[in-house]
């Protein structure tokens, strides 16, 4: 059966009563904090009362308000580890707070933490034994763990003191069909109905059930209500098209799964008895073309090659239905008839002994497993080859195992925050958010012209077209700080040689600021990157180029010089995180993730607030395996102004 719809409750804002015995003004400045992350928080803008709570958790780290908020923001967010960890903050400052408790527990159940988000429930239930709200979420807890005879006495408890709450209503129904209390279930959904009448999911559910009763009047009349109440629910389409199909209406029944389709292109289910339909309908070619397109989202499941394979092998193409049982047998070694609908399609094309061999061999496993109780597979045992088999809403049809974090690599390994370089400041923007003082770059700073000033970033600031060389020899009178500005320019506009040789030259003239050095060597690494993006597009692009084949090398091989470059600069300057921080991303260049966890973690030491350093070293946690600590990292990111962390999160940490 489906599983119970998950409690999100609505998340509310408690008042601020005191906010302590700090003087008055900084109580206005909490107070004003305060009340300014309720309200973005209320207008559901959690990114940007990030910075709000930030600041107010930074006025005063005992207001036990300004970490919930946080949580919950972090929640609505994506960032469930986040949330826990500031709703565990919360309660260190305020243990009498039932609301942290609360909304931990939701959070944990969101991680699968079932164990642990009871327990935080049941703290909230001491301190509040009556609220509707801590027991619906009990409940959902216990159903969730599987405990239905529990959540449907939870359940009871929430109407006892809400007789008007639909959803309490709704979720005992569906507790009960799980332990077969069918009527029960019938009898419940029917009163969600009564209590509100625009219960869509209540209508939809009772319909579910009065088919499994063959009472397909009263379930029709049921999923066309659900759908008049919320017609972008796919699965009311579905489960319409199969009362349909109990009718015989099958033009009805293909029409609502293709409206099922179009709300959501990738429902497999939908997708896989549309083809059935359709082939029992004569309709073969789009039969095969949902069949296809099924393989194309879920190679690993083996009734799709199967299923397709007997309607080619049907329409007299042996070859084709060959290929797809071979494949169902590489998915299913034990799946007997595929092996006999193989046999029959080797005998068309004359493989007599090829017909046999599978033949023999189907036969011995249907022996094997027949009257073995083993449902998965004696359904597959029928040797007709017909497809005369709709799959319910409630089955697991999606064969196909959970992606791993090594099938992520290369979306992960593509949202890395790039290395900083320096570059020339733009005045009328924002400098890059990376907090990256430096007294050696004031020092050359000082010696500059307003429009030669350099800041730290990500990217090029395009100024270069407003700069030229010839006027930075007649303003900058400091010969090292003139070389760095002519070697900037240089390389910003792709001449790497020649601002290799402008860097030496400042490196030479004043080896005491690492500075110099630092460009040298990050130019070294700039010119490497544009070589290996330069051969990769011209490969893309079809051009043929006769170094190509050892781009990666030589670009690996300029990787790893600079990174024994670069620590040596840091064993001269340590404690500098921007070093730490490129060696990190210079060692994931080299595939080398463990070594870029260590470096980025010597950069945030270093520089807590170095929000990119956090990000990095968030995805390299998750590329080797580490998700709880990859994903709290990414938090920290998120936490301090990198809104690709939370989309980051929602991609890679949500299960």
């Amino acid at each position: 059966m489906s599983k119970l719809k998950r409690h999100l409750p609505i998340l509310f804002l408690i008042i601020l009563g005191s906010l302590g015995h700090s003087p008055l003004y900084g109580q206005l400045n909490k107070a004003y904090y305060y009340y300014k992350s309720e309200e973005l928080i209320s207008q559901g803008r959690y990114s940007e009362s990030l910075p709000v709570l930030n600041t107010l958790i930074g006025i005063d780290s005992s207001l036990f308000e300004g970490w919930f908020l946080r949580g919950v923001a972090k929640y609505n967010l994506g960032d469930i580890r986040g949330a826990i960890s500031d709703f565990d903050k919360s309660l260190k400052a305020n243990p009498l707070s039932a609301q942290s408790y609360h909304y931990k527990a939701i959070a944990l159940s969101q991680v699968s933490e079932y164990d642990k988000a009871l327990k935080e429930i049941s703290s909230a239930l001491e301190l509040r034994p009556n609220s509707p709200d801590f027991l619906f979420t009990l409940g959902v807890l216990q159903f969730q763990t599987q405990n239905y005879p529990k959540a449907i006495g939870t359940f009871t408890r929430v109407i006892q003191l809400e007789s008007s709450n639909a959803d309490a209503w709704y979720n005992r129904a569906t507790a009960k069909l799980l332990i077969a209390d069918t009527l029960g279930a019938i009898s419940d959904y029917s009163t969600t109905i009564n209590v509100n009448p625009f219960h869509a999911a209540a209508y939809a559910r009772r319909g579910a059930v009065n088919a499994e009763l063959d009472r397909n009047h009263l379930a029709l009349a049921d999923l066309n209500r659900a759908i008049e109440l919320d017609s972008l629910k796919a699965d009311f389409y579905f489960t319409r098209a199969i009362i349909n199909y109990n009718f015989k209406k099958y033009q009805n029944s293909i029409d609502d799964l293709t409206k099922a389709l179009r709300l959501n292109p990738n429902y497999q289910i939908a997708l896989f008895n549309r083809a059935i339909i359709n082939y029992q309908a004569g309709n073969t070619d789009p039969a095969i073309d949902d069949l296809t397109r099924l393989m194309a989202i879920n190679s690993k499941n083996v009734l799709v090659p199967y299923y397709r394979g007997s309607i080619y092998l049907e329409k007299g193409e042996a070859t084709r239905s060959i290929d797809d049982f071979t494949k169902a047998i590489s998915l299913f070694p034990d799946f007997a008839n595929a092996y006999l609908l193989r046999s029959d399609a080797k005998r068309q094309l004359g493989n007599l002994p090829g017909a046999e061999e599978d033949f023999l061999k189907g036969q011995a496993l249907a022996n094997k497993f027949h009257g073995k109780g083993q449902a998965e597979i004696t359904s597959l045992l029928d040797s007709s080859g017909k497809l005369n088999k709709l799959i319910s809403l409630e089955s697991d049809f999606n064969l196909a195992s959970t992606l791993s974090i090594e099938s992520n690599r290369i979306r992960i390994a593509s949202a890395f925050m790039p290395m900083i370089r320096l570059h020339f400041n733009q005045p009328d923007k924002p400098a890059t958010n990376i907090n990256l003082a430096s007294v050696y770059l004031d020092s050359i700073n000082a010696t500059l012209p307003i429009n030669y000033k350099l800041i730290f970033g990500f990217a090029p600031s395009n100024l270069t077209e407003k700069l030229s060389i010839e006027s930075a020899d007649s303003t900058i009178a400091n010969f090292p700080a003139l070389c760095l500005v002519k070697g900037i320019f240089l390389a910003e506009n792709g001449k790497f040689a020649s601002a290799t040789n402008e860097f030496k030259k400042a490196f030479e003239q004043n080896s005491s600021n690492p500075i110099y050095l630092f460009s040298y060597i990050m130019n070294n690494v700039e010119m490497a990157e544009f070589i290996e993006n330069f051969n990769t597009s011209t490969e893309i692009s079809g051009i043929a180029m006769s170094s190509s084949k050892n781009t990666g090398i030589t670009s690996i091989t300029a990787y790893n010089d600079a990174i024994v470059e670069l620590k040596g600069l840091y064993e001269v300057f340590p404690k500098n995180g921007l070093i730490a921080y490129n060696l990190g991303n210079l060692s994931i260049m080299t595939n080398d993730y463990e070594s870029a966890i260590s470096w980025f973690s010597l950069a945030v030491r270093e520089n807590p607030l170095l929000s990119c350093a956090w990000f990095n070293k968030g995805l390299s946690l998750l590329i080797t395996g580490n998700k709880d600590e990859g994903c709290n990292n990414l938090g920290k990111a998120g936490e301090l102004g990198v809104e690709e962390a939370y989309m980051a999160i929602k991609k890679f940490c949500t299960r």
